[in-house]
C-alpha cells in the first residue's frame, strides 16, 4: 500500500461532480425527503418566473402612463401595475428563503449519509492504513467533503437549472417584446460567459491540486 501522501487523487471534472451529487440524492436514505426536494425546486422555479415577469409588469405600467392618456385613466392603471410589480419582486426575493427552509433537512441528511459512508470506508481499510496514523487527516477530509455537499447541492438544484430556465424565459420575453436578434445576442453572450467560467475554473482547480 502506498503512503497516504503519495496517493494521487483522481481528478474530477464538472460532469463527474454532478453525477456524484445526483447519486447522493437518489440514495434510499433520502427517499423520504424527495417531496421536500420537489417542493423546493417548484418554489425556486416560481421565484425565477416572478423575477422575469416583474420588470414586464412595471414596463407595462410605465407605457400606459406614457401613452398620453388622461391622468384619471392612466393613474389607476399604473398604480395597479406597480402594485403587481412590487408583489412580484417581493415574492421573487422571499421565496428563496422559503426554499432554504424546505431544503435544509435534505442537505443535512445528505451530509450525514456521505460522511457515514466515507467514515465506514476508512474503517474498512487494512490495518496498515490505520498504522500510518493519518486518521486526523482523513477525518478533516471527510469533514470538508461533507460540508461541501451542501454548497454543491444548492448550486446544482437552485443555480444551474433555475438559471437556465430564467435565461430561457428572459429570452422569450425579449424575443416577443423586442426582437429575436436581441434575445439571441443575450443568450450567446451568457453561454459564452458560462463556458469561459467553467474552463477557467477547471484549469484553476488543476493548478491548485498541483500546488497543494
Amino acid at each position: 500500500m502506498k503512503p497516504f501522501d503519495e496517493v494521487a487523487l483522481k481528478p474530477q471534472n464538472f460532469s463527474a461532480v454532478i453525477a456524484r451529487m445526483i447519486g447522493i440524492l437518489r440514495r434510499p436514505a433520502l427517499a423520504r425527503w424527495r417531496p421536500r426536494m420537489a417542493l423546493a425546486l417548484v418554489v425556486t422555479l416560481v421565484s425565477k418566473l416572478l423575477a422575469v415577469g416583474a420588470p414586464v409588469l412595471l414596463g407595462d405600467g410605465i407605457n400606459r402612463v406614457a401613452a398620453g392618456q388622461a391622468v384619471g385613466v392612466a393613474a389607476p392603471s399604473f398604480a395597479a401595475f406597480f402594485i403587481l410589480f412590487a408583489v412580484a419582486r417581493f415574492l421573487s426575493n422571499g421565496l428563496p428563503q422559503l426554499r432554504d427552509a424546505f431544503f435544509a433537512r435534505v442537505t443535512q441528511e445528505a451530509n450525514r449519509s456521505a460522511a457515514v459512508e466515507a467514515f465506514g470506508h476508512a474503517q474498512a481499510q487494512a490495518l496498515q492504513f490505520h498504522l500510518m496514523r493519518r486518521a486526523g487527516a482523513v477525518n478533516r477530509i471527510i469533514e470538508r467533503g461533507a460540508g461541501a455537499i451542501e454548497f454543491l447541492l444548492r448550486f446544482l438544484a437552485f443555480n444551474i437549472g433555475p438559471t437556465l430556465v430564467e435565461l430561457a424565459l428572459a429570452a422569450a420575453v425579449m424575443a416577443t417584446l423586442y426582437s429575436w436578434k436581441l434575445a439571441a445576442a443575450a443568450v450567446v453572450t451568457i453561454l459564452a460567459y458560462i463556458v469561459f467560467t467553467v474552463l477557467i475554473t477547471e484549469r484553476r482547480n488543476v493548478e491548485r491540486r498541483l500546488m497543494n
